[in-house]
């Protein structure tokens, strides 16, 4: 009987401050047994660098050791029990390079870290396509996201990212000038004007640029532990609230506490 290989996961956590979150630390752990059950997996924790050369030095770290998926998660992150196999469902045999959960911003908890059409790939507030169209299929095209909880199928990502290769070889990840998570200046055709994408939506474009595609997860829902009580969940009843505390404050109505 053919023994069939179990694939390599390397859990990679960038950690800007040097100092992370206790809160976040159960998270790391709950990946990396969760992926254990079905993968051989490993866990980095990079601390003190800039997250856009921590997350190239992890995957190239990850490179070296043979893996087959990196998965990012941020060192503020909370996690629901159960995330990582329908994640890795959600990926290998698709036509993605790689899949996120469904983040919101740290601090606008109705706005998704996600760009949905966005011809640039920046994040498109607006064009949620809508509860039910998505649950119709959880796994669901983009052209960016937030790298929060991000799985990336490494060979995949080699193939797409040979572009940046000025030699016409494969995409060396110990090239500084390989990056693909340095953020990149573009022209918003919505407005016109010049902006800076971060190292999240920069790797998303270099990505599509090389031919690959994104997704995402509906029904795995990140949170950042700071706001872990408006998980997402809520999300839908957040923005009508939102929407109506609007509509009354336009009005001259009393202003709805917050609490």
């Amino acid at each position: 009987m053919t023994e069939t290989r179990k694939p390599r996961i390397v859990v990679c956590v960038p950690t800007g401050s040097g100092r992370p979150y206790h809160q976040s630390a159960t998270s790391v752990i709950q990946a990396v047994v969760e992926f254990s059950a079905f993968a051989n997996t490993t866990m980095h924790w990079l601390p003190g660098a800039l997250v856009y050369n921590a997350r190239r030095i992890l995957i190239e770290q990850a490179i070296k050791e043979d893996a087959d998926y990196v998965f990012f998660l941020d060192d503020d992150m909370l996690l629901g029990d159960g995330s990582m196999r329908p994640l890795y469902d959600g990926l290998r045999n698709s036509p993605y390079t790689a899949i996120s959960g469904l983040a919101c911003m740290r601090n606008l908890h109705t706005r998704l870290c996600v760009s949905w059409t966005h011809p640039e790939g920046m994040m498109d507030w607006d064009a949620f396509p809508g509860e039910g169209r998505l649950e119709a299929n959880p796994v669901w095209p983009v052209n960016g996201f937030g790298m929060a909880c991000v799985l990336i199928d490494l060979k995949k990502l080699k193939k797409n990212l040979g572009h940046l290769n000025p030699d016409g070889d494969e995409w060396d990840p110990s090239d500084d000038w390989q990056n693909p998570f340095l953020p990149m200046k573009i022209t918003n055709p919505k407005n016109g004007k010049h902006e800076l994408m971060g190292e999240d939506l920069s790797f998303c474009r270099r990505i599509r640029e090389g031919g690959g595609k994104l997704a995402i997860h509906y029904y795995i829902r990140p949170g950042h532990f700071i706001t872990a009580p408006l998980m997402f969940d809520d999300f839908l009843a957040e923005r009508a609230f939102q929407k109506r505390k609007a509509e009354l404050e336009a009005k001259n109505r009393p202003k709805l506490i917050v609490p």
